[in-house]
Formats: structure tokens, sequence, C-alpha cells
């Protein structure tokens, strides 16, 4: 997986929803840390 992250104007942006499928992605403010792990969300859906 490759990522590129840039500046961006205003207080918030958001990486791009087809990237984001499938995938839980963490963001640990705290310790500045940006994790991705694979999720079946299909599953959680059918769960709702």
């Amino acid at each position: 997986m490759c990522v590129v992250l840039d500046a961006a104007p205003g207080e918030q942006t958001v990486i791009g929803n087809f990237q984001q499928q499938n995938t839980h992605v963490v963001y640990d403010l705290e310790n500045d840390l940006l994790s991705f792990a694979p999720a079946r969300c299909d599953r959680l859906a059918a769960s709702l």
C-alpha cells in the first residue's frame, strides 16, 4: 500500500473513500501514528 499525505486548506481533510473500503483506519493522535488493518465490512453490515 502506498499512501501520500499533504497539507490541505482548512482544518480537516478526507483520505479517499475507495482506499478506505474494507480497511480499519486508526488515527492515534497521542502518538502521531496512522495504522491500517484489513476489515470485513460486509460482516459488520450484516450484524447491524
